[in-house]
C-alpha cells in the first residue's frame, strides 16, 4: 500500500519500546465487510490499519485490539439505550 497520509506512523514504528503491528490488506477488507457494510474506510484510516491496526503505539484503541473495541462500543450504546443506525467505527471507549 502506498502511504500518503500516515507517513509519521510509517517513519516511527517503535515508540517508547512499543512496536506497531499491522493488518494485512485482506484483514482490512474483512474488517470493512464486518463493520462498514463492505465499503472501504477512508484512505488515511486504511493506511493506519495497514501500518498499525493489530497493535499501535499511539493509543488509538484498547488493549484487546481494535475489533474488540467495536464490541465494547456496542455494549456501551446498549447500556445507555442509544442506537446508531449508520455504520460506525470506534477509535476509543472512555
Amino acid at each position: 500500500m502506498n502511504i500518503e497520509y500516515m507517513t509519521q506512523v510509517k517513519e516511527n514504528p517503535v515508540l517508547e519500546g512499543f512496536k506497531n503491528r499491522s493488518f494485512s490488506l485482506d484483514k482490512i477488507k474483512q474488517i470493512e465487510q464486518k463493520f462498514n457494510h463492505g465499503k472501504e474506510f477512508p484512505k488515511a484510516f486504511r493506511e493506519f490499519l495497514f501500518l498499525a491496526g493489530d497493535f499501535n503505539n499511539i493509543a488509538f484503541d484498547g488493549i484487546d485490539g481494535i475489533e474488540e473495541l467495536q464490541e465494547y462500543a456496542k455494549e456501551d450504546l446498549e447500556k445507555t439505550k442509544q442506537k446508531v443506525d449508520k455504520p460506525f467505527f470506534c477509535f476509543s471507549c472512555l
